[in-house]
């Protein structure tokens, strides 16, 4: 039942990146996908394979721009899928306001539209993360924000508000500092 369940997936990727000048970079992605079918047994249905869906990003990456050691970030995406095609706009940034605490918002912007279906989605996704060094290997993470996605189906709209809260901690092992013995 089990293999009846698990499908294949084959994906091809490629990249490039490149510095366009000190403070500025470019990174460019494109995959394409093909998940396979997988067969009814025990009850469950068979579920169909995606055929070819292509994925592609684009993100400009500023560092420096008003301090030495900020990060502004600016990605499109668009998800060429079976089902659906999308698009997103991803804001971010990350500020030190001092050497152990850093604040990075992020603001990402979608839309969605059906293939099959006549149905349309738009989401807005702002949040706020703040990090704090505790000292040298140790990072608290605290993230909070929100996502309101509208979503048309013919003459039926629906609204959704969603809020989270997440609290983390990341703690660094130092393994390049180990050295090796020789």
């Amino acid at each position: 039942l089990a293999l009846d369940r698990t499908a294949s997936i084959s994906t091809f990727s490629a990249g490039f990146s490149r510095p366009l000048d000190e403070t500025f970079q470019i990174n460019l992605d494109a995959t394409v996908a093909d998940m396979s079918a997988t067969t009814a047994s025990g009850g469950v249905p068979a579920t169909p394979s995606t055929g070819l869906e292509y994925y592609y990003s684009a993100l400009l990456i500023g560092t420096g721009i008003l301090k030495d050691t900020d990060t502004y970030t600016v990605g499109l995406r668009y998800a060429d899928r079976q089902a659906s095609d999308t698009y997103v706009l991803d804001l971010a940034a990350r500020f030190p306001l001092t050497r152990e605490l850093r604040l990075s918002p992020r603001l990402k912007l979608g839309y969605r539209q059906g293939e099959t279906d006549d149905w349309t989605e738009q989401s807005i996704a702002p949040s706020l993360r703040v990090n704090y060094d505790w000292g040298g290997d140790l990072d608290l993470e605290l993230e909070g924000g929100a996502k309101w996605t509208s979503r048309e189906q013919g003459l039926s709209t629906s609204e959704e508000l969603e809020y989270f809260v997440l609290v983390g901690y990341r703690y660094d092992f130092d393994a390049e500092g180990l050295g090796v013995a020789q």
